[in-house]
C-alpha cells in the first residue's frame, strides 16, 4: 500500500501537455494528476475504515437506549473512542507515508466528523432515524454529507437520488475543477497579489487593529477566502458524487455560495459555509451546551470555539512531521472573532434602522457587508494554512493548471 505513495506530491513533476508564449514568457498547460486523486481516495478510505471501529463502539456503548447516560459510557467515549479517533490520521500518515498537505487535510475528514458524531451520541442528539439499527448508523457515518429526507408513510427516510441528481453533482465537480485550476493559475505561486508586511503565521505576530483597515490586506484576505471556498466546494463535490453513487441517496449541498449570497452572518455560518461540519457541530456541541445552560450565546460561542479547535487539529495533521513552522492558536482567534460578530448581529437585528437598511440595500451589497465582518481577521485563519509551506502548489498538482516554465 505504501508503494502507492511513492510520489510525495509535494512538488509538481508533471510534463506540460503543450506550451505557449505570453508577454515573452513561456507557459505550460498541465493536465489533472490522477496519482493525486488515487492517493486521496486511498487515504480517505483508510481513515473511514479505521473510524468504523469508533462508529461500532459508539453505537453499542452510547446509542443503544440508556447506555449513553452511564458513567462507563462516558469513560469509553472520552477515554477511548475520541482519543483513538483523533489519533487515526497521524498513524495513517506514518503507515502510508502521506506528504501532500491537501491530501492530509481532506483525509482527516472522517475522524473529524466522527468525533462530533460521538459527542452527539453521548448527549442523545444523534438523529433518530440513524439509531434504529447498526446498519443505519453505519451508513450515517460513512456518508459524511448529510442526506436529504422526505416523509414516507409517516417516517423520515433518506431521499432516493436520481441519475439526474448525480449527473448534476458530477457536472458541478468537473466545472469546479476547471474553475479552481484557473483560479490557482492566476494567483500562483501565492494567493497574495498585494504586498503587505502582515504575516499571522510569523513568530511573535502581534494583533494590530490597524490591520483591520489595511485595504491591501483585506483584498488578499478576500482572494484567499474565495480560494478556500472553491477548494472546499470542489473536494466536497467529489465526495458528494462518490457517496451518491454508493448509497443511492441524495445528499445536501456541501456549500451554498456563502461569499456572494449570504444575507446575514448567521446565514453565512449556519446555512451556507461548509454544511458538512455544520450539522455535526450543531448536534455535537451547540445543542448539548444550550440544554445545559439555556443560553444561546454560550452555546454559539461553544460551537465556534469547537470549530476553532477542529481547524487547529487539522493544522497539526497537515504539518505533522514536517519542517514547517505553523502558528497555533490563530484559528481559535478567528472563530472567536466571528462568534463576537454574530453576537452583535443578534443584538441589533431587530432594531428598526437595521431592518430598514437591510430592506433598502441590494442583496449583493448585504453579502459584501457580511463578508466584510470576517475579512479584517481572515488572515488569522488563512496564513497558518498557507504560509508555512507551498499549500497552493500542493493543490495545483491535482488540477489542470497553467504555470510559467
Amino acid at each position: 500500500m505504501r508503494a502507492l505513495f511513492h510520489d510525495p506530491l509535494i512538488s509538481d513533476n508533471r510534463d506540460p501537455q503543450f506550451t505557449f508564449l505570453f508577454q515573452e514568457e513561456k507557459y505550460g498547460f498541465y493536465q489533472m494528476n490522477m496519482v493525486f486523486w488515487i492517493q486521496l481516495l486511498i487515504f480517505v478510505l483508510a481513515s473511514a475504515i479505521s473510524s468504523a471501529i469508533s462508529w461500532t463502539a459508539t453505537y453499542y456503548y452510547l446509542v443503544i437506549p440508556n447506555r449513553g447516560k452511564s458513567a462507563i459510557a462516558d469513560l469509553v467515549a472520552y477515554g477511548i473512542i475520541i482519543p483513538y479517533t483523533l489519533y487515526i490520521p497521524f498513524k495513517l500518515i506514518d503507515i502510508l507515508g502521506v506528504e501532500s498537505l491537501i491530501i492530509r487535510f481532506f483525509g482527516a475528514i472522517y475522524p473529524s466528523i466522527t468525533v462530533f458524531h460521538t459527542l452527539e451520541a453521548i448527549h442523545g442528539y444523534s438523529p433518530k432515524y440513524v439509531t434504529e439499527s447498526f446498519k443505519s448508523y453505519l451508513r450515517y457515518n460513512t456518508c459524511i454529507l448529510e442526506f436529504e429526507h422526505e416523509l414516507v408513510n409517516g417516517k423520515m427516510t433518506p431521499k432516493k437520488v436520481t441519475i439526474e441528481d448525480t449527473l448534476r453533482v458530477l457536472r458541478q465537480f468537473l466545472i469546479l475543477t476547471l474553475v479552481l485550476g484557473a483560479y490557482s493559475s492566476v494567483f500562483a505561486p501565492e494567493l497574495e497579489w498585494f504586498e503587505t508586511s502582515v504575516d499571522a503565521n510569523a513568530l511573535g505576530f502581534d494583533i494590530n487593529l490597524a490591520h483591520f483597515g489595511d485595504v491591501k490586506l483585506l483584498c488578499n484576505n478576500f482572494i484567499g477566502a474565495l480560494f478556500m471556498q472553491l477548494t472546499l466546494y470542489t473536494f466536497l463535490a467529489a465526495f458528494s458524487t462518490l457517496l451518491q453513487l454508493i448509497f443511492r441517496v441524495k445528499t445536501n449541498a456541501p456549500m451554498k455560495n456563502p461569499l456572494f449570497e449570504s444575507e446575514s452572518i448567521a446565514d453565512f455560518w449556519g446555512n451556507r459555509w461548509n454544511m458538512v461540519i455544520h450539522g455535526a457541530l450543531k448536534r455535537g456541541v451547540f445543542k448539548p451546551v444550550y440544554r445545559a445552560t439555556s443560553r444561546r450565546t454560550i452555546a454559539l460561542l461553544s460551537a465556534f470555539i469547537a470549530s476553532g479547535f477542529l481547524h487547529e487539529y487539522l493544522l497539526l495533521i497537515m504539518y505533522y512531521k514536517t519542517d514547517a513552522n505553523c502558528a497555533i492558536g490563530m484559528n481559535l482567534i478567528f472563530f472567536a472573532w466571528n462568534a463576537m460578530t454574530m453576537f452583535i448581529e443578534v443584538l441589533v437585528q431587530d432594531f428598526r434602522i437595521v431592518k430598514s437598511i437591510k430592506k433598502a440595500l441590494p442583496k449583493p451589497i448585504i453579502s459584501m457587508l457580511v463578508v466584510m465582518s470576517a475579512l479584517p481577521c481572515a488572515h488569522f485563519f488563512l496564513h497558518p494554512y498557507m504560509k508555512p509551506a507551498p499549500f497552493l502548489e500542493h493543490i495545483m498538482i491535482g488540477f489542470p493548471v497553467i504555470k510559467q516554465i
